[in-house]
């Protein structure tokens, strides 16, 4: 658009140059026509006066010469004449190159402006053209750039959806084999216990050596039979209540306690994970307008980040759903 503006101002100010050019030569031609007939005058005058004097003169001489200097006073004022006729038929021309001259600048004028007003219809057709031209590739490439988004968007989405139930599925896969793992670690537990405690019932009281070593080594036995699993952060370390046929310590003498191996361990942490998860899934349902994670924490009286897992275990088990970090009871 800008070298459109300055070819058009460009055509406009050598149209404005010419038609003050072709003013300017006007008036030159006016004022040297109008010399000129000021000077064909002034010397018509001079002639006209000379030409009187010559006259009186002649017919002074005329009237002292005789009729032959009459005749030739008559040829010169017939020459007289002659040369005025031919100077106003000058004159007359001088008038109609003039008024040519004025007719060839109109007309000049009035070509330029229908040029200029052609180029300007010209030049707005095609800048039209190429801006509808170039506005339709726009709107074609916005709409090819749009249909690749969403068609990336659904791949993403289609993928992540995957993603998320093969996680899923191995996260399920792998906490079904954790508590099968941890069932039949305390099934095996609860045996050995039984069978110790038979053991300390059949048996004498042992000293306060050999069941330091009996405890050693099933506790040894234990943990070599057993995968250590960690608890998770933020737990609170629960006391085992005693069993019925723990042995009551008497003052003076050294009683024989169950030993507690890793078995043991683990068996408490699964029994406060769920506990724990009971009270999380109860915070929740307690809740149907949506919680966040903080404020389950702060009813608990517990620290949100150890809550992570428990939500994570719910949320696998269809219990709670999550949506925009908010959970709510699952809608069965």
């Amino acid at each position: 658009m800008g070298s459109l503006a300055d070819a058009m101002a460009n055509v406009v100010q050598h149209i404005q140059t010419a038609a003050e050019s072709r003013r300017t030569h006007l008036g030159q031609l006016q004022q040297e026509t109008t010399r000129f007939l000021g000077q064909c005058r002034a010397a018509g005058r001079e002639r006209a006066a000379e030409l009187r004097e010559r006259a009186s003169e002649l017919r002074r001489q005329l009237d002292g010469a005789g009729s032959a200097r009459l005749a030739a006073e008559k040829a010169r004022q017939a020459e007289a004449q002659q040369f005025i006729g031919s100077t106003r038929d000058a004159v007359r021309r001088i008038g109609v190159s003039v008024s040519e001259l004025r007719s060839d600048a109109h007309n000049l004028v009035q070509r330029f402006t229908l040029e200029h007003r052609d180029m300007a219809r010209t030049l707005s057709s095609t800048l039209a053209a190429e801006t509808s031209a170039r506005l339709g590739a726009s709107r074609q490439g916005i709409r090819e750039r749009r249909g690749r988004m969403n068609a990336l968007r659904a791949q993403l989405r289609a993928d992540a959806r995957t993603l998320h139930a093969s996680l899923r599925q191995v996260n399920t896969a792998r906490r079904q084999a954790a508590r099968q793992m941890l069932d039949e670690l305390a099934a095996d537990i609860r045996q050995a216990s039984r069978t110790w405690r038979g053991e300390l019932k059949k048996k004498e009281p042992p000293s306060l050596g050999e069941v330091t070593t009996g405890a050693t080594e099933a506790i040894a036995e234990v943990a070599a039979a057993t995968v250590p699993v960690q608890e998770p952060p933020g737990e609170v370390t629960v006391e085992e209540p005693r069993s019925e046929g723990a042995v009551e310590e008497e003052p003076g003498e050294v009683t024989a306690q169950e030993p507690r191996g890793e078995g043991a361990v683990e068996e408490e942490q699964a029994l406060r994970v769920a506990a724990r998860a009971e009270r999380v899934l109860a915070v929740i349902q307690a809740h149907p307008d949506g919680i966040r994670l903080v404020e389950i924490g702060n009813e608990m009286g517990v620290d949100w980040r150890g809550l992570i897992a428990v939500v994570r275990v719910l949320m696998d088990e269809g219990k709670v759903e999550k949506i925009d970090n908010t959970y709510y009871p699952a809608q069965r």
